[in-house]
């Protein structure tokens, strides 16, 4: 059997591991701070129906995400015409480029109005300062969200989510 010298084996040791990254690690103090939502779309799997927009249902001056240094999750928003301000919070975790958002028991029914589930997984981008995800939804009523889709129930997609680092305010 032939076999490798040293340099050749490291350099073929250092390419492989870099196969395997996780992507930049994350820590607590790279990801505590406020998000903004600049993107919350549902697209249906194939193309008969077009995204659905879910940002148009809210406020974006009165929606937010904030992560805290204490693991804590703080969702923020108010649906566009109403006068309430929602509020779910919850906890994170981080594994990698990953973090993971679980929210209280409780808020299922408001996480509803977003379409949202109560654990979501996200991809921490520009060390930690874009959080972005895509969450398979089944039997989604898009109909509750646009009028364009007037007696279109359970539809199965994909849900978008992307977070981007709230600056000067």
């Amino acid at each position: 059997m032939p076999r490798l010298p040293a340099t050749a084996l490291a350099v073929l040791l250092a390419a492989l591991s870099g196969c395997f990254s996780l992507g930049e690690r994350l820590t607590v103090d790279d990801v505590s701070r406020t998000y903004t939502l600049t993107d919350l779309s549902f697209r249906p799997y194939g193309s008969a129906l077009d995204a659905v927009n879910l940002l148009e249902r809210v406020d974006a001056s009165a929606t937010d995400l904030e992560l805290f240094a204490n693991e804590q999750v703080s969702l923020r928003y108010e649906l566009r015409g109403e006068n309430d301000r929602l509020r779910i919070g919850g906890t994170y975790s981080l594994k990698g480029d990953r973090v993971r958002l679980r929210f209280d028991r409780d808020a299922r029914k408001v996480l509803d109005g977003l379409l949202l589930p109560r654990s979501i997984e996200l991809t921490g981008q520009n060390g930690g300062a874009t959080l972005v995800g895509q969450i398979d939804r089944e039997e989604v009523d898009v109909s509750k969200f646009s009028d364009d889709y007037e007696g279109i129930e359970e539809v199965d997609g994909v849900l978008y989510v992307r977070l981007v680092e709230r600056r000067g305010r």
